[in-house]
């Protein structure tokens, strides 16, 4: 081997060092991420399902690792229920191969989500209404 590929193979080995090195005490000041989700409804303490976990009652937040579709169930005595998909789409910086140099960025990248809900009143049902009438035929009889 010559000296010029003795020192080409020696620069090489000291740059791959020199990476290795940054790369290994560098990974500890990189960014991270914060995912959460904040749900308020209308009125408040509505109990809240997301993927069929219990996560709460309104106001609330909550963290979330992937994005996609979430199925949201919102429920309150005396109010309609909902039951819907609500759909999360990632940011820039969370497409798949930007999400890595994002990451090696030492600055903290945050996805807030908010959803509201607003809850109806029930409406009772018929046999609910005719018996509230007979009730009342009773006690206006009496």
């Amino acid at each position: 081997m010559s000296d010029a590929e003795t020192f080409d193979t020696r620069i090489k080995f000291l740059a791959f060092s020199v990476l290795s090195v940054f790369s290994v005490v560098s990974m500890p000041s990189c960014g991270s991420v914060e995912r959460r989700i904040t749900v308020t409804s209308s009125p408040d303490n509505a109990h809240v399902w997301l993927n069929d976990t219990d996560v709460g009652y309104t106001p609330l937040e909550v963290d979330f690792t992937w994005f996609g579709t979430y199925e949201v169930r919102v429920y309150k005595p005396g109010y309609e229920p909902i039951h819907e998909n609500r759909e999360i789409h990632a940011p820039l910086h969370e497409q798949p191969g930007i999400d890595f140099i994002a990451a090696m960025t030492p600055f903290k990248k945050s996805t807030r989500i908010d959803w509201h809900f607003d809850l109806a009143p029930a409406t009772p049902s018929d046999d609910e209404l005719i018996l509230r009438a007979q009730e009342l035929q009773l006690s206006i009889d009496e």
